[in-house]
Order: C-alpha cells, then sequence, then structure tokens
C-alpha cells in the first residue's frame, strides 16, 4: 500500500477507492430515511412524541453533513481538495454538528442509565436525578474540551499562544455570563439533590398575594415546569426563585392516613351544636358512597369549632385524601354536597351581621340573619317602638 504525498487525515481520504464512496454516500442517504426506525428500535428515544424530534431533527442533520462532505470526496464531484480551505471548514463544521448532537444525546442516554421512572398521565417517562445531572454535567464538560481540541487542531492554533488566547476568550465569555445561568443550574442541582420537590409531586406555593396549587411536570437545568391545578396551563419558574419560595409538599405526607385537608364554615350562634354535627354526618354518608370523590373512607371526618367570633362560630372538617392532584375537585364536590346538606337541615351558611344601634340611653346590638335583611329594602324592628331600615345589594 502505497503512502500518501500529503501524510493528512485528508490525505488518507483520496485514497479511498470510488465505488466504497459510492456505498458511503448510498448508506448515509438510506440512515437519513430510517433514523426514526433505528432510534426507535435501540430504545434510548421515543421519536413519536413530539418532545425527541429535536433529537431526530439533529441526527438526521448531522448525517445530512456527513452525506455532503463523503460527496465532496468523489471525484466526479464538483468541489473537491483544490479548494482553499475545504479541508479545514469541513473539519471544524462536521465536529460542531457532531458536539451538537452528542450535547442532547449523552444528557439523554445518562438519563435513561440512571433516571428515574415518573408516571405521567399513564406515560411513563425518565427523569433527572442528582446523579445524572451530574454525570449529564461532567459529559458536556468532556465533550467541550474534545470540541475545542478539535478546532484548534484542525485551524491549525497548536502553538501555545494561539490556543491560550482562544482558552482565555473562552473563559472570559464564561465569567461575563455566569451571573445569568449559574444560579438557577446550580438551584436546580441542589433541589434534585435535596428532593425537596420532584417530577409528579403536588405541591403549594405560598406567595405574598395568594397560594398556587400545582404539580411538578419537569425540573430542568434551569427552571421548573409546573402545572396548574387551578388553571390548567403550565408555569414556568426559575430555579433559583423557587428555592426562595415557601413550598409545601403536599404528596409528602405526615402518616399513613394521607392528606389532611381542612374545609371552614361560619355558622351563626343560635344553630345548636348537635344539629351541625349532624349536617356534617349526614353530608359525609353521601361523600363515602361516591366512589369519585377520592377521599379515605376508612378514616372518619373530624368536625371542630375552630373559633368564636364576633359574628359566627367557625366549624372546621377534616378529612384525608391521597389523590393530591385531585385536591381542588375534591374540595369543591365536598362543599357542594355540604351546601346540599346544610339545606336539608335547615342551616345557614352565610355569615350573619352584627348591626350596633344608637337608642339614645346606651347601645345595643343585636345579631341579624343575612335573610332578614334580603331584598331591596326592608327595616329590622329593634324593641317595639324603633326600628332602622336596612338596604342590601
Amino acid at each position: 500500500m502505497n503512502l500518501p504525498e500529503n501524510p493528512s487525515l485528508w490525505g488518507y481520504l483520496e485514497m479511498l477507492p470510488e465505488y466504497f464512496i459510492t456505498v458511503v454516500l448510498v448508506f448515509t442517504f438510506i440512515a437519513i430515511v430510517i433514523a426514526p426506525g433505528l432510534l426507535r428500535k435501540f430504545g434510548y428515544f421515543q421519536v413519536d412524541t413530539g418532545n425527541d424530534a429535536p433529537v431526530l431533527n439533529s441526527v438526521r442533520g448531522f448525517f445530512a453533513l456527513c452525506l455532503l462532505f463523503v460527496a465532496a470526496m468523489h471525484p466526479d464531484s464538483p468541489v473537491n481538495t483544490s479548494v482553499p480551505g475545504f479541508m479545514q471548514f469541513s473539519l471544524v463544521l462536521l465536529s460542531i454538528y457532531l458536539y451538537y448532537v452528542l450535547f442532547f444525546a449523552s444528557g439523554h442516554f445518562i438519563r435513561q442509565q440512571f433516571g428515574r421512572v415518573h408516571r405521567f398521565q399513564d406515560t411513563k417517562v425518565m427523569v433527572d436525578t442528582y446523579r445524572s445531572r451530574g454525570l449529564t454535567l461532567s459529559a458536556r464538560v468532556i465533550l467541550t474540551t474534545i470540541l475545542i481540541i478539535i478546532v484548534v487542531h484542525s485551524l491549525e492554533a497548536d502553538d501555545l499562544l494561539r490556543t491560550s488566547g482562544l482558552i482565555a476568550a473562552l473563559l472570559v465569555v464564561i465569567g461575563l455570563s455566569q451571573s445569568a445561568w449559574a444560579p438557577d443550574y446550580i438551584s436546580g442541582l441542589l433541589i434534585l439533590y435535596s428532593e425537596m420537590f420532584k417530577e409528579g409531586d403536588t405541591i403549594k406555593i405560598a406567595d405574598s398575594s395568594q397560594n398556587f396549587y400545582g404539580e411538578v411536570y419537569r425540573i430542568k437545568a434551569f427552571h421548573t415546569e409546573i402545572l396548574s391545578l387551578v388553571d390548567n396551563h403550565r408555569v414556568i419558574i426559575k430555579n433559583s426563585r423557587m428555592r426562595e419560595y415557601t413550598i409545601y409538599n403536599l404528596s409528602k405526607f405526615a402518616s399513613a392516613k394521607g392528606l389532611r385537608e381542612r374545609l371552614t364554615f361560619k355558622i351563626g350562634y343560635d344553630t345548636p351544636e348537635k344539629q351541625i354535627k349532624a349536617m356534617f354526618k349526614h353530608a359525609f354518608n353521601i361523600i363515602n358512597r361516591d366512589l369519585s370523590i377520592p377521599v379515605e373512607r376508612q378514616h372518619a371526618p373530624e368536625i371542630r369549632v375552630q373559633d368564636a367570633g364576633d359574628h359566627a362560630v367557625q366549624w372546621s372538617v377534616y378529612y384525608y385524601t391521597k389523590e393530591t392532584r385531585k385536591i381542588m375537585r375534591t374540595r369543591q364536590a365536598i362543599t357542594e354536597i355540604i351546601l346540599a346538606s346544610s339545606r336539608t337541615f335547615n342551616i345557614s351558611l352565610a355569615t350573619p351581621l352584627t348591626h350596633t344601634v344608637e337608642l339614645g340611653h346606651g347601645v345595643r346590638t343585636e345579631l341579624i340573619k343575612p335573610e332578614a335583611a334580603s331584598g331591596i329594602h326592608g327595616t329590622v324592628q329593634y324593641g317595639s317602638d324603633f326600628c332602622v331600615p336596612v338596604f342590601t345589594r
């Protein structure tokens, strides 16, 4: 075998016979067409889902670049080695694109090996753990180092001055941009390591204005995706911001009974306690017969007086559930049944009003039920010779 005149990679490629180049062209073209089947066969990618479409397009794009690169080696190709810089440009372009493919493929492969299985809407998906996220970071650092070496070698910048200049420029870019990505990435690692919440958990975020209920959908490198249980949309929050919130993980129960939920109702002082408890027990008898309401039926509801206010007594009903994703629907169903039972027992769940009226010889306070002040206008009688008008909207 005769050695090439130019002892380089391109010189050895020029020695390949024409039929071999033609065979490689045909196989590369076939690989582009059957790429979805190949990926599905190996089982590393679920190419039928929209989330894996970028991976499929990246693989096809890499094969397309290989096709163009090999086609340029053919003797009948209009582009050949006589074009200045063709070798350097081709190698750099292929290296960058291969780095792009391996950058995402390495994360997917490591996730398949070291991640954990998460079931979402009857579909099993692999999600990251602290171990898989750390290994992915290490693999991508190695890939980036190899890419820099290949680019430096391809551009013939092997001397120390040029190499140190490229590395210094890269470090400057990383240093200037670290405030934009480092806090979120590190916070994502801390969330995975501490397991304060994970994919599939139902959480309550205590904000200054309101409480937000959602299911954790994805913990990504820089942000966390949450599915709102109230508005049925996806909320994206930076990982660094997630660590600043007070987060209640409703999926991690304090006991084997499940999540202890509470509903509160304000009932007037004139309603007997026995009648109130009978109403709640009647409501939960209906709830226990309705199997579509996910409550723990083996644990009886707890009926307690929560507070004695100026206008009414605040009653609380405690029950247990393990279907945290349906927490809002369960609350609504139980409240609706309790409202219907209150009408059956002739108990008003509307908060009574307290009116203070000056009668000349002192101050008199009476508790007025809302139904007494209903209508467009009317009067409320105080004693035998005094009444005040009541206007309602």
